[in-house]
């Protein structure tokens, strides 16, 4: 089997086209050219549905890491807040992590303070309505000191994080021409997503 992929939205999906050889894959992104492999950088739980029809090992890879979600919210001021801390985990639902975002090297604008739910409120309000979650987030903010801001942006992250990342670095089937890269199978973190990545190249480039 191949691949067509197309975009709906901000989400990218593959779908199966029993007529192609399996040797032959095919990218459709506008236009359609033919591709020496396909390479995976997406979560775990997007990658399983994918990779079923064609990829037995690559499957229980990617099913053998479940992902948690995350709402984020950003808020903005027009002038510096002060709070005693640059950034704090809270140990309290439903707050797990805030920060002034604007104080980060190299940023410059408004002042601006980046809310994180914890993964187990998140999950159980992942389908709150987004304006919903920034009220609750924003009253959290505000118990610990914080001032109502002048505007905020909700974020629903679906997968946020590995529950228990893998350690595998990336996964590869040379007889497939089919790879996967990303946090996930990497230990979870930023840097992991970009060595997992470099891994998969390298071994695409020695196949």
């Amino acid at each position: 089997a191949s691949w067509t992929a197309y975009a709906v939205s901000n989400s990218r999906w593959l779908a199966r086209l029993d007529h192609v050889s399996s040797y032959e894959w095919n990218l459709l992104t506008g236009l359609v050219t033919g591709g020496l492999a396909v390479l995976l950088a997406v979560p775990a739980p997007q990658a399983v549905p994918l990779l079923q029809p064609v990829a037995a090992a690559g499957t229980a890879v990617a099913a053998s890491a479940p992902m948690r979600g995350s709402w984020a919210v950003m808020l903005r001021y027009a002038a510096p807040v002060a709070m005693p801390w640059e950034g704090v985990f809270i140990n309290t639902d439903p707050l797990r992590w805030v920060a002034r975002d604007s104080s980060k090297p190299g940023r410059t604008g408004p002042e601006t303070w980046l809310l994180h739910a914890s993964t187990e409120w998140s999950d159980a309000h992942m389908e709150d309505d987004a304006d919903a979650v920034t009220a609750v987030l924003i009253a959290a903010f505000v118990a610990l000191g914080g001032p109502a801001p002048l505007a905020a942006t909700a974020h629903r992250w679906r997968y946020a994080d590995t529950e228990l990342a893998l350690t595998m670095g990336s996964w590869w089937d040379a007889s497939l021409r089919l790879g996967m890269c990303g946090d996930w199978l990497n230990g979870g973190k930023a840097e992991g997503a970009w060595l997992s990545g470099r891994a998969l190249a390298q071994q695409v480039q020695a196949a």
